[in-house]
């Protein structure tokens, strides 16, 4: 018969009283699942009812200064000890068998990390879900630009508060539809719907800030146990998840799928624009289930890769991702041609106006209707002849200039179908402050295998507003200042200028040649 304990004090090191919950199997000793929430313990009711139906014990925590759980909480401090502290308790107690997989998604994958990194030898494994590893990491893109919207919606719901305010962000974008326009964009916290004190604090801090709890690379490739990844392919930070994959030591699993931040608990099939089918779907209990079941089982250690593949909506394995691929380059041209061979000499140009800038699309919205836009540039192959497939990220070459003191520059890799719609598959940023021409632009990673009869297009621009904080163009802050200038940008083509995409494929010999 399962028991619960619910309501526990338990203590930090410095004495802070942390609400705990505890589900104990009929068998005991157990192995233990453990999760350090900010998002409310008594959200996993039924998650901890169901590990101990199938004979493991379950620990749920609220973080400190969360929900029950005494203090204030200051994102990404104290996690360390405090995660420390559980793990020592639950090592000691009698129906622990010594055996700890620390389980999280978002910010408990942080916690769950943090506890593996600090008590490693009570670690059997860990299931980490789309992390959110550092403010500066989720909150800047890779570009060191900040993501605006993000930082929004996800401050004014969870940050400065010991309860969540979920739905307020949706509320208030709604009400004032226009309301990430204002400038400067470090007073917004003034037109918000709660009082935020700290919003700015992690725009003065900046996008290289590294807080004092990280978890580093080299603590990642101490981490011994089995560790098991799951992303998505619309997840904001698949970008962490493929970082933890690629760095951390020991037995690893990987699992991406046609999912946003919430992974396999999304229901649906269709985002946006793009239908996955029913073999998208995932139980995530029978996920997480069957890999404790392969971990615990005793066999050799062993990496594996399972990746959806967006085009051909069928799942690949493998035992690393991403797999061996050909680099292929496509060129851009005058006249908006993208080929595989070096095209003449060109130049083309679009205006960048910040009050009017380039929008930006749900994940896997059809942008067929931005295309008529005249911010932009673009370059498109003729139909391909074959099914390519992309396997990893692109990345862009962008011979470009600007006359405005500094601007940024947005790549698009687009999928062109015969139906008309224009699909989204791969882009990135570079902040001209931030980097040297030519610029090299570094695209989201994707598997997709785009079909035969398509075309691809390569979009360039300069915002993707309101995801990203626009440019201003007048050689201010971006975050401080109010004076914008519109600005002339120019994209050079060529053998002197060889703007191009190059992209991982599958297909042997290169599809380009």
């Amino acid at each position: 018969m399962t028991a619960v304990h619910a309501n526990l004090r338990l203590a930090a090191g410095d004495g802070t009283a942390l609400a705990t919950d505890v589900y104990l199997p009929q068998q005991t000793p157990a192995l233990v699942v453990v999760t350090r929430t900010a998002y409310d313990r008594s959200a996993h009711l039924h998650e901890g009812l169901g590990w101990a139906r199938r004979g493991y014990a379950f620990v749920v925590q609220d973080v400190r200064g969360r929900y029950g759980s005494d203090g204030v909480w200051r994102p990404y401090r104290a996690e360390r000890a405090d995660g420390a502290a559980l793990a020592d308790w639950v090592a000691a107690q009698p129906w622990c068998d010594g055996r700890l997989v620390p389980l999280g998604g978002s910010y408990s994958a942080y916690t769950a990390w943090t506890m593996a990194v600090e008590r490693p030898d009570l670690i059997a494994g860990l299931i980490s879900l789309g992390p959110a590893m550092g403010l500066a990491r989720v909150k800047y893109d890779r570009s060191g630009i900040l993501r605006l919207a993000e930082h929004a919606a996800w401050w004014l719901e969870r940050a400065e508060a010991r309860t969540s305010r979920t739905g307020l962000a949706a509320a208030m974008f709604a009400a004032e539809p226009g309301l990430l326009r204002h400038l400067p964009v470090a007073a917004l916290p003034e037109r918000m719907w709660a009082h935020l004190e700290q919003w700015t604090d992690t725009i003065d801090a900046g996008p290289d800030h590294e807080p004092p709890e990280a978890v580093t690379d080299a603590e990642l490739a101490k981490v011994g146990a089995p560790t098991l990844h799951v992303g998505g392919w619309y997840d904001l930070l698949l970008p962490e998840t493929l970082h933890q994959w690629a760095r951390v030591g020991g037995d690893r699993t990987l699992v991406i799928g046609p999912w946003d931040h919430d992974l396999c608990w999304s229901s649906a099939t269709l985002v946006g624009a793009r239908e996955h089918g029913p073999d998208s779907r995932v139980e995530p209990g029978r996920l997480m289930l069957d890999w404790l079941g392969r971990t615990l089982g005793g066999g050799p250690p062993a990496s594996e890769a399972r990746i959806f593949d967006l085009g051909t909506r069928r799942w690949r394995t493998s035992t690393d991702w991403p797999p061996p691929t050909n680099a292929c380059t496509w060129y851009t041209g005058a006249g908006g041609n993208l080929t595989p061979a070096l095209p003449g000499d060109g130049t083309d140009r679009y205006r960048y106006d910040p009050h009017d800038p380039y929008p930006s699309a749900d994940p896997g919205a059809d942008r067929a209707a931005l295309q008529d836009r005249s911010d932009a540039v673009r370059y498109t192959t003729e139909p391909l002849r074959a099914p390519v497939t992309i396997a990893g990220a692109a990345t862009v070459t962008l011979y470009a200039a600007t006359d405005a003191d500094g601007t940024d520059f947005v790549a698009r890799l687009l999928e062109c179908r015969p139906d008309g719609r224009v699909l989204a598959l791969a882009q990135g940023a570079v902040d001209t402050g931030r980097a040297s021409a030519p610029y090299r632009v570094d695209l989201d990673p994707v598997a997709v295998t785009v079909p035969a009869g398509a075309r691809l297009r390569l979009e360039i621009t300069s915002s993707d507003f309101p995801h990203l904080a626009r440019h201003l163009g007048s050689g201010f802050d971006r975050y401080h200042a109010t004076t914008v200038r519109a600005a002339e940008q120019t994209i050079r083509s060529g053998a002197a200028c060889p703007t191009a995409v190059t992209i991982p494929v599958l297909e042997e010999p290169c599809p380009t040649r």
